[in-house]
């Protein structure tokens, strides 16, 4: 029997569009020259960007049962890559609201105003990987407080497992929530088929509309109360492989979807 061709990947992004996307990028979310005051009306249309993907792409979820593990497990942590973070909000429909960490920067700022509009709520503060002092800085300490209260009133919190300036690799910051809460950590991958990725730190994606857009989900990770330094680092290890791979798995849903027929990616 003749077996259907998967299509090609697509060719790498020019640096012209590369360098495109950066300026969109920069259009949309620059602040305002005069008393450092936000601009409203490119916000509005960051806004209406973010809500357009959605609205014009074919929405694949893997596993497709999202909702049933949000009933058994919540509330939990959703984890994701700083790369990706932008767009969860406006893709992750679940039945109840969460609380999203931000940064104090003001690019951060711009996403809390945009969450809010959503219906979550956000929690300021980021962590550091190489000062404790931009840690206490960035409040960082406080966002982890806070965020072990909305865990503890049965809220569902989302926050990015690696940490500046270091992208693709999995802080301790994540796994001591976890501990501390006894909550599990749910890996998240948001991938488009059509997409570039912006060449600063943490390589956000630009996603583009009319196209798939996957959501794919990895099974919640428990972490046990303890201090083993070894124990810890095993779990780290194990939410970044889990990302790794589900990035993976959303790139291949992404580009191989056909109307009637399904690539079953490679499992964990």
């Amino acid at each position: 029997m003749h077996q259907p061709q998967l299509p090609k990947k697509p060719p790498e992004f020019s640096e012209a569009r590369i360098s495109a996307g950066r300026r969109i990028i920069n259009l949309l979310f620059r602040r305002s020259r005069n008393k450092g005051e936000p601009r409203p009306r490119l916000e509005r249309t960051g806004l209406g960007y973010l809500r357009f993907i959605p609205k014009t792409c074919r929405l694949i979820i893997s596993p497709p049962d999202i909702l049933a593990l949000e009933d058994r497990y919540s509330p939990f942590i959703i984890a994701t890559w700083h790369g990706q973070a932008y767009i969860l909000p406006f893709v992750l429909r679940l039945k109840h609201k969460i609380r999203i960490l931000t940064s104090g920067s003001s690019d951060g700022q711009i996403f809390a105003r945009t969450i809010k509009q959503l219906g979550h709520e956000a929690i300021v503060g980021s962590g550091a990987a190489l000062s404790s002092k931009d840690m206490i800085r960035k409040r960082g300490l406080a966002a982890f407080e806070e965020m072990l209260k909305a865990l503890a009133e049965n809220n569902s919190v989302a926050s990015t497992a690696d940490v500046p300036p270091i992208a693709g690799v999995c802080g301790l910051g994540i796994i001591k929530l976890a501990r501390r809460s006894g909550r599990p950590i749910v890996p998240v991958a948001v991938m488009t088929s059509h997409r570039f990725v912006i060449p600063i730190w943490d390589r956000t994606i630009f996603n583009l509309p009319l196209g798939r857009l996957v959501i794919a989900v990895g099974d919640p990770i428990r972490v046990e109360d303890t201090d083993d330094a070894g124990y810890l680092e095993k779990k780290r290890k194990e939410v970044e492989v889990t990302l790794n791979f589900l990035n993976t798995q959303a790139k291949e849903l992404a580009a191989y979807w056909r109307l009637g027929e399904r690539h079953r990616p490679r499992k964990l």
